[in-house]
């Protein structure tokens, strides 16, 4: 849907970074409209759903990241040969968390003011295992995921 309203019906290049980000924005703003209906159908009136909010802002998130790379790379022209080093690996890894951690208590504040929506996931663990004890099954768990999944960071 996306590209049918950048491109067909905005008639914007598709290669363009007009075109692009604009096709981002159409899709994330799509997903948020999407969101913002199942939020209804939880009791959460539209007026006070975070999820056009949530999801409109996370194209601003791949702009401003999109743009560093672009800065950085015109300071220091990347060697292909090289692989990206890990603190850069891990600054992307650290933005994306930094910038959906701030975002995200616009989605997710107005559920859990509702006591029926209480439980955002179906099972917790967090009054069993202290927080020492998660944070380690954590990083272990995303580290065996890594392992198998042969994942970048």
């Amino acid at each position: 849907m996306g590209t049918s309203i950048t491109r067909d019906l905005l008639g914007l290049p598709s290669r363009s970074l007009l075109g692009r980000y604009t096709n981002v924005f159409v899709v994330f703003f799509l997903s948020g409209g999407l969101h913002v209906v199942l939020d209804f159908v939880q009791g959460i009136p539209m007026q006070e759903s975070g999820a056009i909010l949530f999801f409109a802002t996370a194209p601003v998130g791949l702009l401003i990241e999109d743009g560093i790379k672009a800065l950085w790379k015109s300071l220091n022209p990347p060697d292909n040969s090289v692989p990206r080093p890990m603190w850069q690996r891990t600054l992307g890894l650290l933005w994306a968390m930094a910038w959906l951690g701030v975002t995200s208590t616009w989605y997710f504040y107005p559920q859990m003011l509702r006591p029926q929506n209480q439980a955002l996931v179906p099972l917790t663990l967090a009054n069993q295992v202290s927080l020492p004890m998660l944070a380690g099954i954590v990083l272990v768990g995303g580290a065996v995921i890594a392992f198998v999944f042969e994942v970048e960071v």
